[in-house]
């Protein structure tokens, strides 16, 4: 739930070339519109994370892909599982999925472990 805010943070911190990321989710619950983060407790073990990496995220906000949005971007990485895409993300050809575990657990272990998938991931995009 929080990796695209991961790869958002970790992108805009290493991208060189002027280009910029947003984050948004294909399945996205927002409480009262609030845009609250659904799991207090896995969104707090992200944000430490990042602070280890020297990022903050503690004030993200999630928010739901568009189709508006989808056709904006230049390319669209896509880190939830298909059956959650919407049918205008499946047949965009700017998609590229990237195949990172969706956290299971709030643990501090598998935090690091999907933001270390996802920082992998964002380096080789930025090619560094």
């Amino acid at each position: 739930m929080f990796r695209s805010q991961i790869a958002k943070a970790f992108y805009n911190h290493l991208a060189k070339d002027g280009s910029s990321a947003d984050s948004c989710g294909t399945w996205v619950k927002i409480e009262n519109n609030t845009g609250k983060i659904i799991s207090e407790l896995s969104w707090g073990t992200a944000v430490e994370y990042m602070k280890s990496q020297g990022l903050d995220i503690s004030k993200e906000k999630i928010k739901p892909i568009t189709e508006k949005l989808i056709n904006e971007a230049d390319k669209i990485i896509v880190m939830a599982e298909k059956d959650t895409w919407p049918e205008y993300l499946t047949a965009n050809p700017k998609v590229v999925n990237w195949e990172i575990d969706n956290p299971n657990s709030t643990s501090e272990r598998d935090s690091s472990r999907i933001g270390g998938q996802i920082k992998t991931k964002v380096l080789e995009l930025t090619n560094r």
